[in-house]
């Protein structure tokens, strides 16, 4: 867990921006796709969006599609980005705080303190753990049993 921890940290520092590069890079995909849809806006907020032989409602307020890939991955699908595009708004606004990269230093943050060996542990006077004791479990008894040869 320590290395894991200390490698996270490490990668960290590559990192340029304030979302994470994998985020970017969907959105990035998405944005190729915006040039193929049909947006009719119906208020503000809200937006009807065609693409590919289907329509979807798209609420920017509630952050919410009618594919549900928004609300499942925080991440804002294509439809979003449509709209996004069109009110000429930054999609960074849109993306869950668990796609953030100060969020992702946060979960790798807390420092683990080395654990000495086993040996270096303190003895203790207390009788070694005994397993428990063994029980046959509730059930039908198996049928695979074993054939016996002949003579046994």
């Amino acid at each position: 867990m320590m290395k894991r921890c200390c490698a996270k940290r490490e990668g960290l520092k590559l990192f340029d921006g304030s979302k994470m590069p994998s985020v970017v890079k969907m959105i990035e995909r998405g944005e190729k796709q915006v040039s193929n849809m049909r947006l009719i806006q119906a208020d503000l907020h809200e937006f009807e969006v065609d693409y590919d032989g289907d329509t979807f409602v798209v609420n920017l307020e509630t952050k919410t599609c009618g594919c549900y890939r928004w609300t499942l991955m925080g991440i804002p699908c294509w439809h979003a980005l449509a709209c996004i595009a069109q009110r000429r708004l930054n999609y960074e606004d849109f993306v869950h705080p668990a796609y953030h990269v100060k969020t992702y230093a946060a979960t790798y943050a807390p420092h683990f303190f080395p654990m000495i060996g086993e040996k270096q542990w303190d003895k203790s006077t207390l009788p070694q753990p005994l397993p428990p004791p063994f029980r046959v479990m509730p059930g039908r008894p198996s049928q695979k049993k074993r054939k016996k040869e002949f003579g046994e």
